[in-house]
Order: C-alpha cells, then sequence, then structure tokens
C-alpha cells in the first residue's frame, strides 16, 4: 500500500523532515510533552524519566504521567511501527512494576502512597513512530487494542520543514481505544449462604476472603495458605499474594511504596504467630482470576 501525503502552509511549500535519530525523537518529546496526549482518558502528560533501566537491564524509553491519574510507558521507533516494536511493549508492561520501582529508586520520589484509594495506578502503553504497518494494524484491533487489560495506544508523528522560512511543523495521529483498566465495581461476598462483606473494592474484597479463609482453617501454615492463595492469580511479576508482614514492611521501607495491607487492623496472623499481609496490587488483568479462584473455594462473589 502506498500513501501520498502533502502538508501546506497557506501556498508555502513544505518536505518531510525526518528524525536523524531515535534519541532526536526522544529530545523532542521531551521539549514537547504535549504531544503525548492521547484522548480525553490520557491528558497532561508529564515525563518523569527518559531511557529507565530496570534490574534486568531492559530500558524503556520513556515513562510518562497522565495527569496524576494514569502512567504510560512509551515506545519509540525512529521509522515505522511493526509487530516487533508491539511485542517489545507488550514485554516491557509486563515489567511494569519493576521499571516503577527502578524509578523511585533512581530519583527517590515521595509521592503520595499509591494505594491511597485501594487500587494501584492505571497503566498505558504507547507507541510512537513515522507510521503503523497493516500488520500492527490488524494485530491490535485483534487485541482490541490492550495486552492483559493495559491499553495500548499507537501515535504517528510527523515533521515537515517550510521551504520558505525553515520552520518546522509537527503533526501527530493518535489511534486509541477508550480506557479500561480502572473501574470501580463492588463486591458482595458470601459463603454457603452467609454474607462476609458487601459494597467493597478488588483490594478489600481479596483481604476479606483470606481473612475468612484463615478463620474457617485457624490451622494453616503459611505454606498452606500460599498454595490456597498463589502467587500465579496475582500475575504481578516476582510480588506476592500473601506475604509476611516483616517483608512487606522493608519493602516499603526500600521503595517508599506499599504493596500490602499494612495497617494494624487488616494484618493477619496464624495459629503460630506468623503475621501476613495480603496484596494490594489488583487490577482487570488479574481480579477475575482470584474470583475464579476463590469461587473453588466457595465463596460467592458478586
Amino acid at each position: 500500500m502506498k500513501v501520498f501525503r502533502q502538508f501546506k502552509v497557506g501556498a508555502q511549500e513544505t518536505t518531510p523532515l525526518a528524525f536523524r535519530a531515535e534519541f532526536h525523537m526522544q529530545g523532542f518529546f521531551i521539549d514537547n510533552e504535549e504531544l503525548l496526549t492521547l484522548n480525553d482518558d490520557y491528558v497532561n502528560p508529564h515525563i518523569l524519566a527518559n531511557e529507565l533501566a530496570n534490574s534486568s537491564g531492559d530500558r524503556i524509553d520513556l515513562l510518562v504521567d497522565y495527569g496524576g491519574a494514569s502512567l504510560g510507558i512509551v515506545e519509540l521507533k525512529n521509522a515505522e511501527l511493526d509487530i516487533s516494536a508491539l511485542g517489545q511493549l507488550c514485554r516491557y508492561l509486563d515489567k511494569r512494576d519493576e521499571f516503577l520501582d527502578a524509578y523511585h529508586s533512581k530519583y527517590h520520589s515521595e509521592q503520595e502512597e499509591e494505594d491511597a484509594s485501594e487500587e494501584p495506578k492505571d497503566w498505558v502503553g504507547v507507541l510512537v513512530g513515522e507510521s503503523i504497518s497493516i500488520d500492527l494494524l490488524n494485530a491490535l484491533v485483534k487485541m482490541n487494542y490492550s495486552h492483559n487489560g493495559t491499553p495500548i495506544a499507537v501515535i504517528e508523528l510527523r515533521r515537515y520543514r517550510n521551504e520558505l522560512n525553515g520552520d518546522v511543523y509537527s503533526m501527530t495521529e493518535v489511534t486509541s481505544a477508550p480506557k479500561n483498566s480502572r473501574n470501580y465495581q463492588k463486591y458482595t461476598i458470601s459463603h454457603n449462604g452467609h454474607c462476609i462483606a458487601t459494597s467493597v473494592g478488588k483490594s478489600r474484597m481479596v483481604w476479606e476472603v483470606v481473612r475468612d479463609y484463615l478463620n474457617r482453617h485457624p490451622t494453616v501454615t503459611l505454606a498452606g495458605l500460599k498454595q490456597k492463595f498463589p502467587d500465579t492469580v496475582l500475575n504481578k511479576g516476582t510480588q506476592h499474594l500473601i506475604e509476611t508482614l516483616s517483608r512487606a514492611q522493608q519493602i516499603y521501607n526500600t521503595t517508599n511504596r506499599k504493596r500490602h495491607r499494612l495497617d494494624p487492623s487488616e494484618v493477619l496472623t496464624l495459629s503460630n504467630g506468623i503475621e501476613v499481609v495480603v496484596s494490594t496490587q489488583w487490577d482487570t488483568s488479574n481480579i477475575n482470576g482470584f474470583i475464579n479462584l476463590a469461587k473453588n473455594l466457595g465463596y460467592t462473589i458478586i
């Protein structure tokens, strides 16, 4: 497929102006953050970091904050975007918590506690390039512009130079799906007809199920509890659904990020005296897996 584009300012001719290298594109966005706006859901972009590496040596081009409500991982390509670029972005999204930890470690951010409202921040993945291949477009449509519940947007960026006076003009085209990774659904939990909790959010719902299970099985060990509530359901890399209080407190002291319910009233104690806490890291990418697990344990969640 061939596409012919012509951009004019009045009667003045312009010619396409490519970036010499990818790091020039990166610098361009640092100077023009507003061009990373995606739609009405993702506005007021602010670049938090560039060339940010995690502990494994993976490196993202840009980490972006969208108005304090969402965080974005931006993958830049100084060429046409293709399937390989999408695969790279998806791998980075799967490691998003590692990159956020790296950001806090590098810049010693003293942000407000991210789980103050029980919900982790939304994320969005952003691909930026000169154009988008047909194969990539078809793949994104098939994925509904989403990877494991995380929205993906594409920015096609083109620059043009005014041949008369040398002025440079930029044009962006954004393709995205509506924001869908966050919801505020409230849940009611029961077991064999006995109501356990009503109108609770995702994080609280998980805690209520674990608390009730522990009450029903007071002799369960830490290993047994972890077997019933495995980390694979949380699906957050190296994070644990059930963690010892001491380890969870250590994580918080080190990263300044609460990943578990650390309020003294929410600490659960096993029969051998070990204190454990429950993860707060729940969103639409993993909550349904927990609900299915809870149903297998005899719980009804609506």
